[in-house]
């Protein structure tokens, strides 16, 4: 399952992600990609396996689409699923860093910034251009209550985290490889 994604493990091939990226675009797209992954996972028979995979680097889209989707397909009632992340296999000359399992979740807030024409802080003069400032939020309260767009709990590690098995999650950085971010996870139906 190759879901669409923000392309953020693809900035040294393609110079125009850098420039039009945000943290929107993951947050965006986390609630489609764990949908399409929900649906995988039910289209697996038995003792399928599944391959997801991104060319991000977030746990956006990543370890959080992993961990909403185990989660989701194990409440559904109809028919009741099991699944679970399996360790990937060791490829000779490809390093892979673990999956994560503690993550905070990014977005841009908006401000004026003042600006000082003689360096000495004498102009009181402001920037009409809203300036962007990146903020880190630990959960899904401090996100809402500051007006984050695209907010649904499961962009945060859940509460069973410890239990998904997200650290056999297999991430491939670019300084490891010479190559782009990729996110790769292994999920089987019981």
């Amino acid at each position: 399952t190759d879901v669409p994604c923000s392309g953020d493990g693809t900035i040294r091939k393609d110079s125009q992600i850098l420039p039009n990226w945000t943290p929107k675009t993951s947050n965006a797209l986390h609630s489609l990609q764990a949908k399409i992954l929900v649906r995988a996972i039910q289209c697996l028979k038995p003792g399928g396996v599944l391959c997801y995979s991104t060319c991000s680097l977030n746990p956006v889209e990543n370890e959080a689409v992993v961990a909403a989707a185990l989660n989701r397909v194990g409440t559904l009632k109809r028919p009741a699923i099991q699944a679970e992340v399996i360790p990937l296999p060791k490829l000779v000359g490809l390093k892979l860093r673990p999956g994560v399992i503690r993550w905070k979740v990014a977005d841009y807030t908006y401000g004026r910034l003042d600006i000082a024409k003689d360096g000495n802080g004498a102009s009181d003069e402001e920037d009409e251009s809203e300036v962007p400032r990146l903020n880190w939020y630990d959960s899904f309260d401090a996100a809402t209550e500051d007006g984050m767009e695209h907010t649904v709990p499961s962009l945060w590690p859940p509460l069973n985290v410890k239990e998904l098995g997200l650290e056999r999650c297999g991430r491939l950085s670019p300084q490891d490889n010479d190559c782009g971010g990729f996110f790769v996870a292994l999920i089987k139906r019981a």
